[in-house]
């Protein structure tokens, strides 16, 4: 169990990184306008929530949604297949086609998720 929460910090820290680099970079590229008509305390102060919210929030929500999905589909196996003992003998079969559904989604859904969130950055900035 302490080596999955440490893997989970680990994965925080880094959106962490790459949350606030990227924060850097589109307010460095602002106009100079920008930085005119905005207090340095309220950018200060957007960094800093943000990066809270995931240090904070996240990696805790994370690790506890983990376990709460894992237990709830062992116990959700270990009752299905108690009652219908034929269950086992498919499952195998089931798990195979989920990993491979799994692995084409999200290909498919990282290509997207990088175009959002290059237009909600776009909106935010």
């Amino acid at each position: 169990m302490p080596f999955l929460y440490l893997i989970i910090e680990l994965g925080v820290i880094g959106a962490s990184r790459k949350l606030h680099l990227s924060l850097l970079e589109r307010v460095l590229q602002l106009p100079m306008h920008f930085f005119d008509a905005t207090p340095v305390g309220r950018i200060i102060n957007r960094f800093s929530k943000d990066i809270d919210t995931i240090d904070e929030d996240v990696g805790f929500d994370l690790f506890e949604d983990v376990f709460e999905c894992f237990f709830e589909s062992v116990a959700i196996i270990m009752v299905v297949s108690y009652t219908s003992p034929y269950f086992l003998t498919v499952f195998p079969e089931l798990l195979v086609i989920y990993i491979l559904i799994q692995v084409n989604f999200k290909k498919e859904l990282c290509v997207s998720c990088i175009c959002v969130s290059a237009n909600i950055l776009r909106r935010v900035w």
